[in-house]
């Protein structure tokens, strides 16, 4: 198989960025073999051969439709109605625009090409502070917004109206994505990934900053150096969307720590004070939004069917003290290029935009440097380059016994600890099983040893 996510360990990028635009990546798509990106403040339009998109940010508030081939201005409209600052945008459609910013309003507008008109249909309410974030599924039939009140909201778009409100996020959603697929929900909050099903209810959260890596003096973009990456937090997320069935789909996540992260829905054991203080802490947050809601009144609610009816196990049925949950399991890393704690990295970046090809078989990175990367799987494992080897230009000699690389003394990689080495230092061999490399191949002495003593025990 060659779906990436298959294949987290071979993963092999592009040495050189396939775009290189003038500032932060805000969107990337991928048609068959033609990838387009966008800047920030920008959003391609469906339904024209994604050669044309929205602009918005301008200090008069316009929109503007451009031609990505020309850069002309092919339609620009100046609402009147405009009284706050526009900080996102998502086209569901063709014709069907929706906008939200300062005022904590969703707007959602119907733009007619032929008469060259766009018009203000609907003021969706519910937000209490701005809104930073929005995307839509058509397939679904929902949008979802992100705001500083640490909310966010699901909408119907198809009669443009209030579904539900995902509470329990911690600080502002800076980020939101739905699985056309399954319609599964992905919002990001600080350092926070939460997941929900398609009606709204929490699925399971993951604290990122938990393996984010060190900085080790290393220098941030704005110049402080040392300890973990100030201010961390997840910019940009996407869920692989393909065989649904597939447990090994994954949850991918970008942050300002220019690192790349994946996750999986998995059945774990943990043990059951575990679960009843999550259940608990969901009571409160429940009893929160309750009193929030108060001007609702339910009639009548409808009585809950007992587990035993719905044919769910009891939380404990061994009496050993763990129980069943789904979590987020962290699966791999992508750090090349971008991560800010690698000092092979000349030039670092947050992670701004992610997108997955429609055959899953590449990931394509984006960064506040303009650039876009693609990783894709490698045609044999152990023979191309992967994200853990260092880049040849940062070793000068042999990390075993010093010597000189040279025109004559190349430099080779261990495949396991991806160090480099002479010819004399790397000239053993042995299969890699963490890495899914069952021929032998290339290895230094150390983890030869390392990895003769883990398959004898």
């Amino acid at each position: 198989s060659k779906i990436f996510f298959h294949n987290l360990t071979h993963l092999t990028p592009t040495m050189s960025p396939l775009k290189e635009l003038k500032g932060p990546v805000g969107q990337i798509i991928v048609l068959d073999k033609i990838v387009q990106a966008v800047e920030q403040n920008k959003v391609f339009v469906p339904g024209t051969s994604n050669n044309e998109y929205l602009s918005w940010g301008y200090a008069d508030h316009s929109f503007r439709f451009v031609s990505i081939d020309t850069d002309k201005v092919s339609f620009l409209c100046e609402p009147n109605c405009f009284m706050d600052e526009i900080l996102a945008c998502n086209c569901p459609t063709q014709n069907v625009i929706l906008t939200a910013g300062t005022s904590s309003l969703v707007n959602v507008w119907f733009y007619q090409k032929k008469k060259s008109k766009l018009q203000l249909k609907f003021s969706l309410t519910g937000h209490t502070e701005p809104v930073i974030c929005l995307t839509s599924s058509s397939s679904w039939g929902i949008a979802v917004s992100g705001s500083k009140d640490t909310t966010a909201i699901i909408w119907d778009i198809t009669r443009f109206t209030y579904i539900k409100t995902l509470a329990g996020h911690k600080e502002p959603v800076a980020s939101v994505h739905i699985n056309d697929m399954t319609g599964d929900i992905a919002t990001c909050s600080g350092s926070m990934l939460h997941l929900w099903d398609i009606n709204g209810n929490h699925i399971a959260k993951v604290d990122t900053s938990l393996y984010s890596p060190q900085m080790d003096g290393i220098s941030t973009s704005s110049g402080s150096s040392g300890g973990q990456l100030k201010n961390y937090t997840l910019l940009c997320t996407i869920q692989s969307h393909i065989c649904d069935w597939d447990r090994l789909n994954v949850i991918i996540t970008g942050g300002s720590d220019g690192v790349v992260n994946m996750w999986s829905l998995d059945y774990l054991e943990v043990p059951t004070s575990d679960v009843d203080a999550r259940q608990s802490a969901a009571n409160d947050d429940k009893e929160e939004k309750a009193s929030l809601d108060d001007s609702f009144v339910v009639i009548n609610p409808p009585p809950q069917p007992s587990a035993k009816k719905k044919g769910v196990l009891p939380r404990d049925p061994s009496g050993d003290g763990y129980s069943w949950q789904r979590q987020l399991v962290h699966r791999g890393t992508l750090t090349l290029h971008t991560a800010f704690h690698r000092q092979d990295n000349k030039e670092p970046a947050a992670i701004t935009a992610l997108a997955v090809s429609k055959d899953h078989r590449a990931l394509f990175v984006g960064d506040e440097r303009g650039r876009v990367y693609s990783w894709a799987v490698s045609a044999k494992p152990g023979k191309g380059f992967v994200d853990h080897w260092v880049r040849d230009e940062c070793s000068e000699a042999c990390k075993a016994c010093g010597v000189k690389f040279t025109m004559y003394e190349r430099r080779h990689h261990c495949r396991n600890c991806g160090n480099l080495f002479c010819s004399s230092c790397s000239k053993y061999k042995a299969r890699i099983p963490k890495l899914k490399i069952h021929v032998e191949v290339r290895v230094c002495r150390d983890c030869l040893d390392q990895l003769q003593n883990v398959e004898a025990n």
